[in-house]
């Protein structure tokens, strides 16, 4: 059976990253993407890209990496 084509709208709201946690976990689902109404968020995301493209590059050893990145498991973790 083929996967169902799923996507987020909107990731400001306080359970979008729990629906992205359920989209991505269930194999029955294939995560199509994510789209941000909100300019000032999708502008946020795609600092957040730019600075995982960056640190992507360097565990790669300074290689391009292209934008958007293809492997959205990628994510940067902050430690306090």
């Amino acid at each position: 059976m083929a996967a169902i084509r799923m996507a987020l709208y909107g990731t400001k709201h306080p359970h979008a990253a729990g629906k992205l946690k359920a989209i991505q976990d269930d194999p029955d689902v294939a995560f199509a993407g994510a789209f941000e109404a909100d300019p000032e968020q999708r502008r946020t995301l795609e600092a957040l890209e730019v600075a995982i493209g960056m640190r992507e590059s360097h565990r790669r050893g300074n290689v391009r990496v292209d934008l958007p990145i293809a492997d959205r498991s990628l994510k940067i973790e902050a430690f306090v």
